[in-house]
């Protein structure tokens, strides 16, 4: 879902009517889906903010659409699983949509209904899809950094009982910043 789609949900504030005339549906299924194209993972902080929203967010579906037949998709894969980010199963016949930004839609050659989708396939290029998500490894690394930044947040004890200066040493950074609070609240 796009933005443009976000804001008019929340315009209306309720779901579209299910029309009368079709059957309900055993099930709907809503969730955030996130298109990343090749310029979208240039460079290493691009690729790190990435790895950031999917171990944010796993349950959202990541996808980055590449054009069929460069050289340069083998690189861009590699690049992104040197970051602990798997790539899944590729999904052929997307084609950009010829009215939206960053929309991709599937079009086969034996499936087309109307002339605007033969329009676009031979106006073409081709790209595939390929879903993405974070590695287990990764996820541990990352979890594991958190849980020590928090922890490290937390201890704002200046005194530490370790070898030092009579049997204790003080660490001046926290005792700055405990200072600081203590006088702060009065």
């Amino acid at each position: 879902m796009n933005k443009k789609e976000d804001e008019k949900l929340e315009k209306n504030e309720e779901l579209p009517k299910w029309p009368d005339s079709l059957p309900i549906p055993d099930r709907i299924e809503m969730t955030a889906i996130h298109v990343l194209e090749a310029s979208d993972v240039v460079h290493e902080e691009d690729i790190m903010e990435l790895v950031r929203l999917l171990y944010m967010h796993p349950e959202h579906k990541f996808y980055i659409f590449l054009e069929q037949g460069k050289p340069i998709n083998k690189e861009i894969l590699k690049r992104i699983e040197s970051f602990g980010v798997l790539s899944g199963a590729n999904e052929f016949y997307y084609y950009k949509h010829p009215k939206f930004d960053r929309d991709y839609i599937c079009i086969q050659r034996h499936k087309i209904e109307f002339d605007w989708e033969r329009e676009v396939v031979d106006r073409g290029p081709m790209f595939f899809r390929t879903s993405l998500k974070l590695s287990k490894a990764m996820t541990r690394r990352l979890s594991m950094q958190e849980q020590m930044s928090w922890q490290k947040s937390q201890d704002t004890n200046p005194l530490e009982l370790k070898p030092g200066f009579f049997g204790f040493a003080v660490d001046l950074k926290k005792l700055w910043w405990w200072l600081k609070r203590l006088f702060s609240k009065k």
